[in-house]
């Protein structure tokens, strides 16, 4: 199986490679193919959830589910709107627009309103200028979606929120998923690991994936080091009680 974390070109294949949050990504499965049937965007996706979940890793197996060129943008470029605005000009329809941590985005500026705006009505107006000498330029843009993470929906302004139509809260995994993600990983990474240290890493890592990952990273330094071909419970537990005291 592919991971869902580390793949050959550092991207999910897919939602069918996307292990745990069983309920979300099936619900994710049935809203791609329908909006694929009727040839038009998905609609506008908020994820929720703690650091570490995989929530941009999720909006990446979304954008292969849909087949379509995914685009990124963060709350520290929009500082004015024509810091962004281009780059919904040049979207073309279906496209993914990525919005990591989208709380981070000021409810009281213009580049919220434009991308309210542009959320609801694929089009948005544009002041150039101050005073009596501004001008207004009316803006169309593509039939895109948004895909934007927040820790909590609490976080995001409330006019915004209202254009999610799509609302996924992610959950912590379990240790047999977080297991499973840990020895895909190590496939991926050409990494040969046993089952006992998977489940031994797995319970090391608070529900994380992203956890999980660094540290089978850094078990995988000490199997290097100590000339180990396979990382096995030995090891683990000798690795995991010198970085994390587990």
């Amino acid at each position: 199986m592919n991971s869902p974390y580390i793949t050959q070109n550092n991207k999910p294949s897919g939602l069918c490679t996307f292990i745990g949050q069983k309920e979300s990504v099936d619900c994710l499965k049935v809203f791609c193919s329908a909006a694929k049937l009727q040839n038009r965007a998905l609609d506008h996706v908020l994820i929720t959830g703690a650091e570490g979940l995989g929530k941009e890793t999720l909006a990446q197996a979304i954008a292969q589910e849909m087949g379509v060129c995914s685009h990124s943008i963060s709350a520290k470029k929009l500082k004015k709107p024509g810091d962004f605005v281009g780059d919904l000009v040049d979207l073309n329809d279906g496209d993914i627009l990525f919005f990591g941590n989208i709380q981070n985005l000021n409810t009281k500026s213009e580049c919220y309103e434009i991308l309210s705006s542009a959320m609801e009505y694929f089009s948005a107006d544009l002041t150039i200028g101050k005073g009596s000498s501004a001008n207004i330029i009316h803006l169309d843009f593509p039939h895109f979606t948004l895909i934007a993470t927040s820790p909590t929906e609490a976080l995001v302004g409330r006019q915004l929120l209202s254009k999610f139509e799509i609302v996924i809260r992610l959950r912590d995994y379990s240790i047999p998923e977080l297991a499973e993600i840990i020895t895909c990983c190590a496939n991926s990474l050409d990494i040969v690991i046993d089952e006992d240290s998977s489940t031994l890493i797995a319970k090391a890592c608070n529900g994380l994936p992203r956890k999980g990952i660094r540290l089978l990273k850094r078990v995988s330094d000490f199997a290097l080091v100590y000339q180990e071909n396979i990382i096995n419970k030995e090891l683990t537990e000798q690795a995991l009680n010198l970085i994390c005291g587990e």
